[in-house]
């Protein structure tokens, strides 16, 4: 399968350690999956909206447990605004 944009050299070792500095939660082996599934996703998890670029896509997790939820845009990172 080929990825939906192209990639810098050092694209997964920066990531996993973003991910783990800002508290995601996992073994190597789930963090390899969740790299994996980032990489290739092409559109939103949630709203279906595909990613214009590879700065498009976010990976989500709980701040709480440090769980990963999904791969989302932008739009549906975004906390509810209360009103």
């Amino acid at each position: 399968m080929e990825l939906p944009f192209k990639l810098s050299r050092y694209h997964e070792v920066r990531k996993k350690c973003t991910w783990k500095n800002r508290g995601l939660i996992a073994r190597r082996k789930e963090m390899n999956e969740i790299y994996q599934r980032y990489i290739y996703c092409s559109k939103c998890e949630i709203c279906q909206t595909e990613f214009k670029n590879s700065k498009g896509r976010l990976m989500m997790f709980n701040k709480e447990t440090g769980k990963f939820k999904n791969i989302s845009c932008k739009k549906c990172a975004q906390p509810p605004k209360n009103k």
